[in-house]
């Protein structure tokens, strides 16, 4: 992409993808101005060109307002990027590469190389490798690696997913509290008649672990439904406050075992939520879309 815009607009630019990921809603120009530090008039005025550009777009009326086009995305990735701006993950694991550039041509050219990532030095990356390129924790580029050449690595890209910045308590469910000694067929009842997929279980009043459909369903194929609870549950425990964000959460699933965590807010019990949770919290959008968008 060869575009050419002012620093005040960059900066308006900068200023409105910030708080979209954030909301996830139009954006005001009112309020672009505040993050920018530019008056209402100006930043509109600045707008409408971004606009022409194919930058962003808008919606008019009080309830209206800008979001950038995945076109701004990429303009802004192949500007110059820092550490604090990306973070790579390759089959899973954090790497230092050293980014310098990010060039998203799968949207501009859909029958062009689909990402091509520039790093400083060459690096052991293979074909085949899946890596995770995280953009200001608030936007997942993830893909299969087709090849590298020299500091090139091109990247097959399967999807983008925009991670809103909201807080564990919009996702977090209601909890039941179990007895370990309790049979497991009781335990199962009282998941199926609350329509839950798991329970935190006690032991003398105190939280014990987790017991999951999951726990319940390996006792039934095992012929264990008589047996306690306290024989099948899952014993550690993933305490997570209610105002950490889906971003925290997901480095939390990705380092650890545990399929559901425990919610405290004020030092008490809150609530539980799971992986399956946190994916669904996430608004996402598949390459096919992109395209769609980009030719509309």
């Amino acid at each position: 992409m060869n575009l050419r815009i002012t620093h005040t607009q960059l900066k308006i630019l900068q200023a409105l993808v910030d708080i979209y990921l954030k909301t996830s809603n139009y954006v005001r120009s009112e309020d672009i101005g505040q993050v920018a530090k530019k008056t209402p008039s100006t930043v509109r005025s600045h707008l409408q060109l971004l606009k022409t550009l194919g930058l962003i777009e808008g919606v008019p009326g009080p309830k209206g307002g800008y979001k950038p086009t995945f076109k701004a995305y990429e303009f802004l990735l192949n500007h110059a990027l820092s550490e604090k701006a990306v973070k790579i993950f390759v089959n899973g694991e954090p790497r230092n590469l050293g980014v310098e550039r990010i060039k998203l041509t799968a949207l501009s050219n859909s029958s062009g190389e689909k990402t091509i990532l520039t790093v400083y030095q060459e690096t052991a990356l293979s074909e085949g490798d899946i890596i995770e390129i995280i953009y200001w924790k608030q936007l997942l580029i993830k893909g299969k690696i087709l090849k590298t050449v020299g500091r090139e690595v091109v990247i097959d890209v399967e999807r983008l997913l925009a991670i809103p910045n909201i807080e564990v308590a919009i996702l977090t469910h209601p909890f039941v509290l179990i007895e370990s000694d309790m049979t497991i067929k009781d335990a199962a009842n009282i998941l199926s008649s609350q329509r839950i997929y798991c329970a935190i279980v006690t032991e003398r009043g105190r939280p014990a672990g987790i017991l999951t459909l999951k726990h319940i369903a390996k006792a039934i194929a095992e012929d264990e439904l008589t047996c306690s609870v306290k024989e099948i549950f899952d014993p550690s425990l993933s305490v997570v406050d209610s105002s950490m964000t889906i971003w925290d959460l997901i480095q939390i699933f990705s380092g650890e075992d545990s399929e559901v965590l425990i919610v405290a807010e004020n030092g008490k019990l809150a609530g539980v939520i799971s992986g399956k949770e946190v994916i669904t919290g996430l608004v996402e959008t598949v390459l096919p879309t992109l395209f769609t968008e980009q030719h509309q």
